[in-house]
This record gives C-alpha cells, sequence and structure tokens, in this order.
C-alpha cells in the first residue's frame, strides 16, 4: 500500500479499510506503517485479513 501514489489517493475517498497481507510476506513493521498511514488520514481500520 505505502508503495503506490494511486492508493493513498484512493484511501481518501474511502469511508474504511480492510487490510490483506500476505503470510511470510509482509511483516509486523511493514503493517504497522500501513496503519499509520490510514490512521493519518483519519479512515478506521475494520479489519484485518492475513492470506
Amino acid at each position: 500500500m505505502n508503495r503506490t501514489a494511486g492508493t493513498l489517493e484512493a484511501l481518501g475517498e474511502c469511508d474504511a479499510v480492510i487490510l490483506v497481507e500476505g503470510r511470510g510476506k509482509s511483516s509486523r513493521g511493514q503493517a504497522q506503517k500501513e496503519h499509520e498511514s490510514i490512521a493519518a488520514l483519519e479512515k478506521p481500520v475494520v479489519g484485518y485479513v492475513m492470506l
């Protein structure tokens, strides 16, 4: 999410977010940074999915 400017722009139009992470591909630190980016835009994270 933090790598693509288009994704960050789309967040501005969302009401809430569900984060989807790849098991063994996403670290806890990366997920935390994504959550912080979403919180900075004052969007709630309503759930996490680990694939």
